[in-house]
């Protein structure tokens, strides 16, 4: 689902892109809103859609939330091929991450592991590849910003990596 919001800067424009991860932002916040205020509403939601939501998400926003905030905040603050990329490093890295990391990882940092952080390494020098050629962002660039989203992947940071990863790696390869 992640996918949408790159994949509709990549076709339509800019303002289109903003317009609806906003009115998708907005839906979330009211969400999460409701959620807090009302227990049996966040009980409802939690048992019926315990496949996109975690246990740990029950007291605080949502990773979804995160992810879309995220978005909206790199197409105000970023060009839209580095957006994009960052878009991509983020999903991929952080999936590459939690699969490998929960099978194979012996969490070391707030849960999190090395075979984790090397798995979303790997999937982010990969997914960066294909971006830089498909994209035009030098491949030098991407590799900064694949290098910075694990960097936020592994560190112990306070905010959702869902939040910090695309936005360092943006960052990062703007100033790169």
């Amino acid at each position: 689902m992640g996918l949408l919001f790159p994949l509709l800067y990549l076709f339509t424009s800019k303002g289109v892109t903003l317009a609806f991860t906003a009115i998708v932002l907005s839906l979330l916040l009211m969400l999460e809103g409701v959620r807090f205020k009302r227990p049996a509403v966040n009980d409802f939601l939690f048992r019926n859609l315990s496949m996109l939501l975690r246990e740990k998400e029950r007291g605080r926003i949502t990773t979804t939330t995160w992810f879309v905030l995220a978005s909206f905040l790199l197409i105000l603050l970023f060009e839209r091929d580095v957006a994009i990329t960052a878009w991509l490093l983020a999903i991929f890295g952080d999936i590459a991450a939690e699969v490998v990391g929960l099978k194979y990882g012996k969490p070391r940092i707030r849960g999190k592991s090395l075979e984790g952080s090397l798995a979303c390494l790997a999937a982010c020098l990969i997914v960066g590849w294909a971006a830089s050629a498909l994209l035009s962002l030098p491949l030098m660039i991407v590799l900064a910003g694949a290098v910075a989203a694990t960097a936020v992947e592994l560190l112990p940071l306070p905010l959702d990596d869902n939040l910090t990863m695309p936005l360092v790696a943006g960052a990062v390869m703007t100033l790169a």
